[in-house]
């Protein structure tokens, strides 16, 4: 399901970005898209294992793993209790029921979490005490990553009224779970020094610019779900941006990490324009224009460079989940069958 028209502004970014000319050399027809598309989800639905996982390390990589191959489905417009069969070449697998038993694995690892007021604002909107995660237990090096993965691909069901059915959190909807997934990740933004406003491994440890992007990601879709992140986040963040931005000397680009050794690199500086969207910088003041611009500079600089060839895993993945500016039938497929018109044998929300 397509989310709304609320990432205008970072429509900006993939719009612009596109416009380098070295693009030209990737191109592929619509048609070849959706095939290498259905090749895929056929690929992911026999990767699936039998408690619904898909098996990328350890319980909490799994939960990551298995929250961005439920985002896969879930954009191509499957949902759980939806009798979809597709013939995947191994045989007929109904991919509703890949979605279910996919979300019914990451709500098992789901959490509540202990938060409080914090310098910037009370981050608990519904004032119940607790946040969500999807590690379970205290901080891990996974939470951040793991929790804005998963919380994406719940909210990415436009779902708000579904009902958690297992796990700790049996009985709540999938709005009070982004909610309180949006709650934890305004509790754990870092309040001070040169981390302030970003996020690393888990709340308020630190900041990394491959890892505050996730919190962010996962707020951007929460919008669908009816959920607004507090405007501390937003304000908060820009002192992140500010800092991890080799800007106005440099090259534009986004370092990794408050040591400010590693220089720019194209993932990193995907991230930066997710969370400039976030934070109102394409339509902000002329400073934080400015800032955009030179990220995006940064990027369409080094767009077809050797070091960068992997583009399509390092930035254009985030920013493809993230950039939402169709309206109701604008994505169409080369068939003639947009999201909100199924070809024959597929259902699409």
């Amino acid at each position: 399901m397509r989310q709304a028209r609320w990432a205008v502004s970072l429509g900006l970014v993939l719009g612009l970005v596109l416009a380098a000319g070295p693009m030209a050399a990737y191109g592929a027809t619509e048609t070849a898209k959706a095939t290498a598309i259905d090749k895929a989800l056929a690929w992911l639905a026999g990767q699936q294992q039998g408690d619904g996982r898909w098996n990328i390390g350890d319980d909490n990589e799994d939960a990551g793993g298995t929250g961005a191959a439920l985002l896969a489905f879930i954009d191509e417009g499957y949902s759980a209790g939806s009798p979809v069969i597709i013939d995947t070449g191994g045989g007929p697998v109904n991919y509703g029921d890949v979605v279910g038993k996919g979300l019914t694995y990451v709500f098992s690892r789901a959490t509540t979490y202990p938060i409080s007021n914090q310098p910037a604002g009370n981050p608990d909107s519904d004032g119940n005490g607790v946040g969500v995660k999807f590690v379970p237990g205290g901080n891990h090096n996974r939470d951040t990553y793991v929790t804005g993965i998963v919380a994406s691909a719940v909210a990415a069901t436009g779902t708000p009224g579904a009902v958690v059915a297992n796990g700790p959190l049996t009985g709540w909807t999938y709005q009070q779970v982004v909610r309180n997934v949006v709650d934890y990740s305004a509790f754990g933004q870092v309040d001070s020094g040169n981390a302030r406003g970003g996020w690393r491994y888990y709340a308020n440890y630190d900041a990394d610019n491959s890892t505050s992007q996730w919190p962010v990601i996962a707020s951007l879709f929460a919008t669908g779900m009816g959920v607004s992140a507090p405007a501390f986040m937003q304000s908060e963040l820009k002192h992140w941006i500010n800092y991890i931005q080799h800007y106005p000397t440099g090259d534009g680009g986004s370092d990794y990490d408050t040591g400010h050794g590693w220089g720019s690199n194209m993932s990193r500086t995907g991230a930066l324009l997710i969370e400039m969207g976030f934070a109102g910088y394409p339509t902000g003041s002329a400073a934080e224009q400015a800032r955009y611009l030179a990220a995006l500079g940064y990027i369409n600089s080094q767009w077809a460079t050797y070091n960068n060839s992997t583009l399509e895993r390092q930035l254009r993945a985030p920013v493809r989940h993230v950039v939402r500016v169709q309206g109701p039938g604008d994505d169409h497929r080369p068939d003639g069958h947009g999201r909100h018109a199924p070809p024959p044998g597929r259902r699409r929300h």
